[in-house]
């Protein structure tokens, strides 16, 4: 039998205990985050207009406190700076989305690259790759593929892009969301394109399945291990999970010596076929 001394602590202590459990699934659900903004990535189409997309989304892994709309749009136009060849230009703005792009200089009205910003954190590039269309199939540039994910890995480490959001409790042990995916075909007057295969800046893999198309899986490649990332990771963390993934989807096999290759490649500008008017398709805006 408790003692009345023992009796008026339990009778304190008790509503603290009870929000034990309360405080534990907080902490589980701040840690964890809610991978809200990265639901609202363009999807992985199936099939493109004119041109091979590379997808390239990166967002806080928990919903941040967003800026100001007034705030938002100088800070987006500093991020797209970092991220797109000039020139550019703002297609769109509402205060909650700023979408630039890097028109086709024969064709104006299309678009070579599209990066959306959204005053959620999520930065969505649509990037089109330097893939022409030969005998009824395309050949995957892999180093162009590296070049501009190294190129949004080291924009996700800057100020630009680290004030999309208001700093928030223990932001310094905020987590990134990633997605990367590419478009396996496109659409012409021919009807559908693939690509057929990749081009490897090093040494290739061993062997690849003869009877074998090149889908990419609705989240990306390597989804399971892209998500609650730390934002100041080495880049090889990111982007080994995203080749293993690409190269098994496509076929391939024996593929450590391809990777080690790749992995070593150091970071660069986006070559010069990659920049507007260069290559021979074009994407339509918004597709």
């Amino acid at each position: 039998m408790l003692s009345g001394f023992e009796a008026a602590v339990v009778k304190q202590v008790a509503p603290a205990v009870r929000l034990i459990p309360r405080g534990l699934a907080w902490v589980k659900r701040v840690s964890g985050g809610d991978h809200s903004a990265i639901q609202a990535a363009k999807p992985v189409h199936h099939t493109t207009q004119g041109r091979f997309w590379l997808f390239v989304a990166v967002a806080p892994t928990r919903a941040p406190k967003q800026l100001q709309r007034g705030d938002f749009g100088s800070w987006a136009k500093r991020l797209a700076s970092l991220v797109l060849p000039e020139p550019f230009e703002l297609d769109y703005f509402d205060g909650d989305l700023a979408r630039f792009l890097v028109p086709a200089l024969d064709t104006p009205s299309l678009a070579m690259h599209i990066l959306d910003v959204h005053r959620s954190g999520l930065v969505d590039l649509r990037w089109g790759l330097d893939m022409p269309v030969v005998d009824g199939a395309a050949e995957l540039p892999l180093a162009e593929v590296m070049t501009v994910l190294h190129r949004v890995l080291d924009v996700a480490r800057q100020d630009a892009f680290r004030a999309l959001c208001k700093k928030r409790w223990a932001g310094s042990r905020r987590r990134l969301d990633w997605r990367v995916g590419l478009a396996p075909h496109v659409s012409d007057q021919g009807g559908q394109v693939p690509w057929s295969k990749i081009v490897f800046p090093g040494r290739e893999p061993e062997f690849r399945a003869a009877n074998r198309w090149t889908p990419c899986p609705p989240e990306g490649y390597g989804a399971e291990r892209l998500r609650s990332v730390r934002p100041n990771v080495k880049p090889q963390a990111v982007i080994e999970p995203v080749l293993r993934d690409l190269l098994a989807v496509a076929g391939y096999l024996g593929v450590d010596d391809c990777v080690s290759d790749v992995l070593a490649m150091p970071p660069s500008a986006p070559p010069a076929a990659a920049l507007p008017g260069s290559g021979d398709s074009h994407s339509e805006l918004g597709k």
